[in-house]
Formats: C-alpha cells, structure tokens, sequence
C-alpha cells in the first residue's frame, strides 16, 4: 500500500523548466482515454493508481480501481498539477503536455483518500464448494464495488470518522448500540465458521484484535488492506447467515440479497465480515455493532451514500501536505479547486498510534507568529493519542504550489517503530463537503 506523501518542497529555487505551467497555474488537462484491458473476474486495491511517462509528451493516469477520479492531483518535480477531467474506473487517462521530462523525471499520483483500502486477489468460486461459495456474476462485483466505494467516501469524511472513534471508544458503556443487532436483525455469521489463512501481501500491515486500544482498532479501519479472495455465499434456503469471512487474511463471501441494492438498510453484512478481514472477531465492536454505525449515520440518505457519482460530486477536497522539521511534522493545507470563497477549516482530528505521543499542536500563521491549541472539551480519547478541534482555529488553505497562509506544527514524543503513523483530518464547519486527510508514516524518522 503506497501513502504518497508530499515533501512540502515546491521547488522555488528552481522552476526553470517550469515556465510553461506558471502560464497555466499548473493545470494539466485530459485528452483522452481507454478502457484497461483486463479478465473481467480480476481483483484490485483502492491503490491501484499511478502516472506512467509515454515518450517525450505524453503522461498516462493508470486508474486500476473502480473509483471515478475527478481533477486529479499529480506531483512532477516537486511541482503538484491539477488535472482537468474524469478518469473512469478501470481506465487510462492521456495527458499531452510540455513539461520537459526524462526518464528520471520523478512522478506521482496523489491519493486525496487514504482511509479505507481493500486489496482483493480475485473474485472467483471455492472449487472445493462451488455450490456454496459461487463466482461473483458481473451484477455481484458491481454490488461489491458499491458498498466498497460507499464506505470508502464517507471513511475520509472527519465527522464520521470523529463519530466512528467516539462509538470505538464508548462501546463498553453504549451497549444500546448493538441492541438493534441483537433484537432485530438477521445474524449474519458464526465466529466458530471462520478459519485463519495466512496470505503474504498484505503491504502496510495494520491488522488489529478485538482487545486492541482504541487508537489501533481505528488505525486498522482506516488504513489495513487484508487480502482476501471475494466469493459469493449461496447456503441452503434456510440459512439465514448473509456472509462469511476469515479472521485476516483469505477470503470473504457474501449472500447477493444482503447487499445493495437488496440488503438491509440497518444493517452492512459488508462491512461486518471486511472486518472479519482486519483481524476482528465478535467481542470488540468491530463486527458487531460496527455494521450498524454507518447505517444509522447515513439513514436518511441510503441512496445518496451507494450513489458513486453524487459522492465525487459532492466532495471538494482539500490537499494537506507534510514535512519533517525539529522534533515533529509540519502540516500545510491546499485548496486545488479555489470555487469556494475563503474556505475555512475549523474541525480537525488528529491521531496517533503505537508509542507516539503528541505533545503540542501549534498554529503558525504566514508570519511565523505561533500559538498553542489545546483540545477542546471531551476532545481527548483513546489514551490521550486521538485529539478533537472544534472551532478552536481554523486554518485558510492556500492555492496549490504557493507558501502556505497558515499550517499546524505537531511536536511528538515517545519511539516510533515501522508502524508508527499520524493521522490528520479537517473539514469546515459551514461546508461540510471540503474534505482534507493524511496519514503520514513517521517510523523511522524519530
């Protein structure tokens, strides 16, 4: 799994084989497009995208997932470029430009939605039981790729996600929660069905347990990418189990009726055994409990939440870049679009796993003037490791490849190891749709 993260460093001692993306403020337009060629049953990670160099004047945005990207972000020479158009799901995009390149020239999608991945192997059958466990038909992987890319938007949302940490940590006092699971609702599977297989592959391994903190259950939702073959479940007609999955990695299976647009609307049978996946069995709130979160968040709007194309409408993000510096990392932020008037972020998330502590969050405005947030009140959870802001500052992002008009420094404490992260999410309170999230992997650097 590759988290691209941007150096901060806009090259501004040195553009002078830029001077024709000045002219356009650094805009790169879409010329045309195919559609990838690819076995119909084929799996694919949420991360499947990447800018390939095709001679001397053309650059190809290899989208190799089902997400439609709309005005993507490429990073060229430390220059970050706007790119005008849609690349379709399973597609490649043309772009002809003038930008001098060699074949040393360094390139790079960036990925404005990091939380939520999946890395599917294959959709196929369980030869063993082909009658159980059916190939996914074409109508079963659109199903698929609905709930996946449902849950993936609305993962990169800060106020769902500040919700889905507050319902990790008060699950033991909120039993109310699952009662709608308990009373109503069909079971949808028996830990005692599950078998560990153990898949190499798995890249940025965030895998978590029903007993882990709260902090790394939801660094697991957000970041681990299990792999996992997708079947299809076809029990017998009494059977009232809507899927199955192993604890980790190997395969998960769901009944085509338990899925949009069937399934059930208080209830994400998906979601429940993807967690299943993530290492999660029935006692922590991950499963359990957990596929009826996003339900209830999202009620009142079922059929906007499956609705792919309203969800990349809808959203206007906002690109947060890191570096380095001292004892701890620098966040900027950059407003590629620029058709809302002085946008303004004013709720955040920040969070952080393993021995990593947060010592001081600092707002530094364009003249270095400096000043210490604190959190605000019942803003701490998870051991004092996730923090929550809510009006306390707000931050303008600036216009892409200029200096920033206000950024947030972090001072952090305590040993990384290789899986030491930081997490940052803000959204503005009077337009709900600007988005902006990072995760930074900081092992190493301390």
């Amino acid at each position: 799994m590759l988290f691209l993260v941007l150096s901060g460093c806009y090259g501004e001692d040195d553009k002078s084989h830029h001077n024709i993306e000045e002219k356009n403020n650094y805009i790169l337009q879409l010329s045309s497009s195919e559609v990838q060629i690819r076995e119909p049953n084929a799996g694919y990670s949420l991360n499947d995208v990447d800018i390939i160099k095709k001679g001397n004047d053309l650059l190809v945005i290899a989208n190799g997932t089902p997400r439609i990207l709309s005005n993507p972000l490429v990073k060229i020479e430390g220059f970050i470029y706007k790119v005008l158009g849609e690349v379709q799901p399973f597609s490649n995009a043309f772009i002809e430009t003038d930008i001098i390149l060699s074949d040393e020239s360094e390139m790079a999608f960036i990925e404005e939605q990091p939380f939520f991945n999946v890395k599917i192997t294959e959709f196929k059958e369980d030869v063993n039981k082909p009658l159980e466990w059916p190939k996914p038909s074409s109508f079963n992987i659109e199903q698929y790729n609905n709930e996946i890319l449902a849950i993936k938007s609305l993962s990169n949302d800060t106020r769902f996600v500040r919700h889905l940490a507050n319902y990790i940590h008060d699950y033991d006092k909120k039993r109310d929660i699952v009662s709608l699971y308990k009373n109503n609702y069909l079971p949808n599977c028996s830990s005692a069905e599950h078998r560990t297989v153990d898949i190499k592959g798995d890249n940025l391994n965030f895998k978590s347990k029903d007993t882990d903190t709260t902090v790394n259950k939801l660094f697991s939702y957000l970041l681990h990418a299990p792999s996992a073959i997708y079947h299809m479940y076809a029990p017998s007609p009494d059977n009232n189990i809507v899927g199955k999955a192993t604890i980790g990695n190997g395969w998960l299976g769901m009944k085509e009726r338990a899925m949009y647009p069937y399934g059930y609307r208080g209830f994400n049978g998906f979601l429940h055994e993807k967690m299943h996946n993530h290492g999660f069995n029935h006692s922590g709130g991950m499963t359990s409990g957990l596929d009826q979160v996003i339900p209830k968040y999202y009620e009142n709007n079922w059929d906007n939440y499956f609705d792919h194309t309203f969800q990349v409408n809808r959203s206007y993000p906002i690109l947060i870049s890191s570096k380095s510096d001292n004892n701890g990392f620098v966040f900027e932020f950059f407003d590629k679009n620029q058709t809302i008037t002085n946008v303004e972020l004013n709720e955040f998330i920040i969070a952080v796993n393993q021995n990593v502590e947060i010592l001081k969050v600092v707002l530094i405005d364009d003249s270095n003037n400096k000043k210490v947030i604190a959190p605000n009140d019942s803003g701490i959870i998870g051991d004092s490791k996730i923090l929550f802001f809510n009006g306390a500052f707000s931050v303008i992002p600036s216009k892409l490849n200029e200096k920033a008009l206000s950024k947030l420094y972090l001072e952090l404490g305590g040993t990384y190891n290789d899986k030491s992260g930081i997490i940052v999410m803000a959204t503005s309170t009077k337009h709900p749709e600007v988005q902006a999230a990072i995760f930074k992997l900081i092992g190493g650097e301390g």
